[in-house]
């Protein structure tokens, strides 16, 4: 991480854990899955964590939450959580 950095919060829905575990090299803090989400902060912009998830796998939707405006509880809370 480097100081003074933006980190954008992502959202990843898959049920390939492939593409999750993609994520981690990109991620600030690392990645929290659950129930066919992952939710991760990074640095990098929208286009280069589209494009590293392209060449690992397919079928999946990748959302930059820019106001996570969030309620809810159980795993889901814990997973989007992780970025608010």
């Amino acid at each position: 991480m480097h100081p003074g950095q933006t980190q954008f919060p992502y959202i990843l829905i898959s049920e390939n854990t492939d593409l999750a575990g993609g994520c981690h090299d990109l991620a600030v803090n690392g990645v929290e899955i659950g129930v066919g989400v992952s939710t991760f902060r990074s640095e990098s912009d929208f286009q280069t964590i589209y494009d590293t998830l392209s060449k690992i796998g397919t079928d999946f939707a990748l959302i930059q939450a820019e106001d996570l405006n969030f309620k809810g509880d159980g795993r889901f809370a814990r997973v989007f959580g992780h970025i608010k």
